[in-house]
């Protein structure tokens, strides 16, 4: 199943492309491209748990606006006693406050704000960009298992962990955030071969860090199978999902208020280094007010090299042409 998804600029306390919350479920094969907007937010749900999500992506922009506290993941806000198998995510993760909030209070991660249990991690990585105060890691916010495993009655077995997963995730650092390169806050879980971009992220004693030189070279990644599991482009790419033959990279076509964004040739997937056209056109009466990676602001078209996992944006303004359309500032346009 692939999904699209373009929100708008109502603030969902709790939102997720799939639902609010997903409670003993199997999600699989499930990626999704799109915006997501709200406070505590994931881009499948807010929360899960002891549910299994195996082959799923999420590929947009997330957008977290706390009050006092949160919790952001660009898979899952927050994760209890699930089973999460080759997922991967990309694009961009922000989170903006008025407050100064200071650790616990907001957890975001490339892949989960918080998460606890027993259930391991197996086989996934995140690249996406993360602006944020808080806890703030490349996989996950705040990885406590034994928080988890008190609010749910588990009984704490000290053997969850992430395994075999990767973060070449940039994070920016706001005022009082606390940053690690996969976890920004972790209590007795542990990883097993686990790296991260030490370039693009600042180093805990969870995980190992590598350069950006590193992090794209088959022989950093000990005990990795190469031959069925995972595939690189040596010294061009970071590793992907050998299953999807190469065409793990996407791209992300947004587009608010007033006009539309296509792409030529329009695929599921792009081989590292292919070459596509992207041309954004608004309706009869609007113009641009910005595209991302054209070359100038008046630019319609632009060709794109594809090197990662992209995300494309164009704004549009619609111009003011009777009384009545002022009724219509402020309403459900997309932001």
């Amino acid at each position: 199943i692939r999904l699209g998804l373009v929100t708008g600029n109502r603030l969902c306390p709790a939102p997720g492309a799939l639902a609010n919350t997903i409670n003993s479920s199997t999600i699989t094969n499930v990626h999704i491209t799109g915006r997501i907007t709200g406070r505590n937010v994931g881009g499948f749900a807010q929360q899960s748990t002891q549910s299994s999500f195996v082959n799923c992506s999420f590929n947009g922009t997330i957008k977290s606006v706390i009050v006092s506290s949160g919790l952001a993941g660009g898979l899952l806000g927050v994760s209890g006693d699930c089973y999460i198998s080759n997922c991967r995510t990309s694009g961009e993760l922000l989170c903006t406050s008025a407050k100064d909030i200071v650790g616990g209070a907001l957890c975001v991660g490339g892949m989960f704000g918080s998460i606890g249990g027993e259930k391991d991690v197996i086989r996934c990585f995140s690249d996406m960009r993360i602006n944020s105060k808080g806890y703030v890691g490349g996989l996950a916010g705040s990885n406590e298992i034994e928080n988890w495993n008190n609010y749910y009655g588990y009984v704490t077995t000290n053997d969850f962990g992430f395994k075999q997963c990767y973060s070449n995730c940039t994070i920016e650092k706001q005022t009082g955030a606390t940053i690690g390169g996969l976890a920004g806050f972790t209590t007795n879980s542990v990883c097993f071969d686990c790296y991260y971009n030490s370039d693009r992220a600042s180093g805990t004693v969870f995980g190992i860090g590598v350069d950006s030189s590193k992090i794209k070279q088959r022989s950093t990644f000990r005990n990795w199978d190469f031959s069925n599991v995972w595939g690189i482009y040596e010294g061009q790419s970071t590793p992907y999902f050998a299953f999807e033959s190469g065409r793990y990279l996407k791209v992300a076509l947004l587009s608010s208020c007033f006009g539309q964004i296509s792409i030529e040739p329009e695929k599921d997937g792009y081989a590292f280094g292919e070459t596509v056209t992207v041309t954004a056109i608004p309706e009869d009466g609007s113009e641009f007010l910005y595209f991302n990676g054209a070359l100038s602001g008046a630019e319609a078209q632009q060709t794109l090299v594809i090197e990662d996992n992209e995300i494309i944006e164009a704004a549009f303004a619609k111009q003011i042409s009777s009384i009545e359309m002022f009724s219509q500032i402020g309403e459900d346009y997309p932001i």
